[in-house]
């Protein structure tokens, strides 16, 4: 199947003759990078594995804009297929050239921003995302990592570590944590970790919620952190996990191990498919999937909780993304059945996956949409792997916004109000709204986009011109999805041929996306 993941890869440099290069934060955040942060080098063009950055073949130079001479950048630590390296404290604020230089053959040079501050949260996965790499403090004790079965408790201290505190004073950071915003006790550059920046705060006795997967962002001044998680419990033992995980298998997940796991969507998106200038189209499809996960992935399904009083606008960083493939399909029979009100469709088994095989155009809007609300079933005739089973959805009603075609223009001086028909939505049911920038040519803005969240009964999303001003005129895409809350999914249970049981989840999507011009 593919999987989504994501490269905060700001700066890019493509040539055919020379080794071209991808320049960003090496914790994840796009945007500016900070003086003293660690940068994340990528070879794009000749691809080569360079491990560990070996300083008698590998050198990195910064040069600052107008500037005669370049300045070394120290390779630290990386990852495999990275190379990282720390911007010297000493960098001008402003535009920079950075090059890569491999056994004497040095790349094209990729230009980057360097701003006073851009705080990024190192998560497990190393790419951003999910779990943030963050330690419980217990007293005189030494520290453990934040885990499924080790969560931060009430009162307890959370140390997290990232990169790109720069200039940055203890006063300017702020921890949201499930939406709560707290107050950090300690800010600073990690001790013996060159480039490496340290955030400890207290976990609060009510605010945030509970869970595997509670939000957690850095507020850096007008600058914002990448989204990471960490878990988090009223009490010791393992959280409370919104697939309803088993201890045993968060054990598993925790030691690095996979678990089987299932997963079945349904999706209705409207937008208009790339190189097609016929207007907007529905693309609806059910795709199932049924594969031996690791604790990234399965937290990256989960989703970040945040809590009710969470919900409204904030500034959010922008990422870019690439496919990788991974196959780690799972046989639960040659092809599963979806039936709903007046619909019958059949999922084959693909490489790792079933799935519909509709119009990859989609279809008009003027045609009947295939999902309609009512009940929705999902039956498996069982395979090698998987037994038979069976699984119910109530579907909401399709998502219908009612004002799309007056938001093609943003004018950020104003509020801008995101409306849509709010009938047969219940309290389970999540609307989000996303502008971002389709343009990376936006150095030096304070974010990328703005992301909104509200109940979908509401029926009504409101952009803030204050956040609206924080992003610089140019072309858009602006998102309204709607989907159930993260840990009110419905799951079920998959029986096993090896006697035990896996545990699953049965959910929909629901989006429609138009392109803009903020001015």
């Amino acid at each position: 199947m593919f999987r989504v993941f994501i490269a905060s890869l700001w700066g890019v440099a493509l040539c055919l003759g020379q080794q071209s290069i991808a320049v960003g934060n090496a914790a994840g955040v796009s945007g500016p990078v900070a003086p003293g942060s660690i940068i994340s080098i990528q070879q794009l063009r000749p691809p080569q594995i360079i491990v560990g950055g070996d300083a008698s073949r590998v050198s990195v130079q910064v040069r600052p804009l107008g500037a005669q001479d370049s300045l070394d950048a120290p390779l630290r630590p990386a990852p495999l297929l990275a190379i990282w390296a720390q911007l010297p404290e000493s960098t001008p604020l402003g535009p920079a050239d950075v090059t890569l230089t491999i056994d004497g053959q040095a790349s094209s040079p990729v230009r980057i921003m360097v701003a006073r501050t851009n705080f990024g949260i190192f998560t497990k996965a190393g790419n951003g995302l999910g779990s943030a790499s963050a330690q419980n403090q217990d007293g005189g004790k030494e520290p453990v990592s934040n885990q499924l079965t080790n969560p931060a408790l009430a009162g307890q201290y959370v140390t997290l570590w990232g990169t790109g505190l720069g200039n940055a004073t203890a006063d300017e950071v702020k921890i949201e944590l499930g939406g709560k915003e707290i107050i950090p006790q300690f800010v600073g550059h990690a001790p013996a970790l060159p480039g490496v920046d340290q955030i400890n705060f207290q976990v609060p006795d009510a605010g945030a919620p509970d869970g595997c997967y509670v939000s957690v962002i850095v507020k850096t001044g007008d600058m914002v952190s990448n989204q990471a998680t960490i878990a988090k419990s009223s009490q010791p033992g393992p959280c409370k996990h919104p697939f309803g995980l088993s201890a045993a298998d968060m054990a598993t997940l925790d030691s690095g191990g996979r678990i089987l796991f299932g997963s079945v969507t349904l999706r209705s998106d409207v937008g208009t498919p790339l190189g097609l200038g016929n207007g907007p189209s529905r693309m609806e499809s059910a795709v199932a999937q049924f594969t031996r996960d690791d604790a990234s992935y399965i937290g990256l399904l989960a989703e970040p909780l945040t809590a009710d009083d969470g919900f409204g606008c904030s500034l959010a960083s922008g990422v870019n993304v690439y496919l990788q493939f991974v196959a780690s399909g799972v046989d639960a029979g040659d092809a599963l059945t979806l039936t709903g009100p007046g619909q019958f469709a059949t999922l084959p088994r693909g490489f790792g996956t079933y799935q519909t095989s509709g119009n990859p155009f989609g279809t008009s809007l003027s045609d009947p949409p295939f999902f309609g609300s009512g009940t929705w079933q999902i039956a498996g005739p069982g395979g090698a792997n998987i037994g038979p089973f069976v699984a119910d959805l109530m579907l909401p009603p399709l998502l219908q916004w009612t004002n799309r075609d007056q938001l093609t223009t943003i004018d950020r001086s104003q509020d801008q109000d995101v409306v849509w028909d709010s009938t047969g939505y219940t309290d389970t049911d999540i609307a989000t709204v996303n502008l971002t920038l389709t343009r990376l040519a936006a150095l030096g803005s304070a974010s990328a986009s703005v992301f909104c969240r509200a109940r979908a009964m509401a029926g009504k999303l409101t952009l803030p011109s204050k956040l609206l001003q924080a992003l610089p005129n140019g072309l858009a895409t602006l998102r309204l999805g709607i989907a159930p809350r993260p840990n009110q999914r419905v799951l079920f249970s998959l029986p096993l041929t090896d006697g035990s049981s896996a545990q699953a989840f049965f959910d929909y999507s629901f989006s429609e996306t138009i392109s803009t011009q903020t001015r």
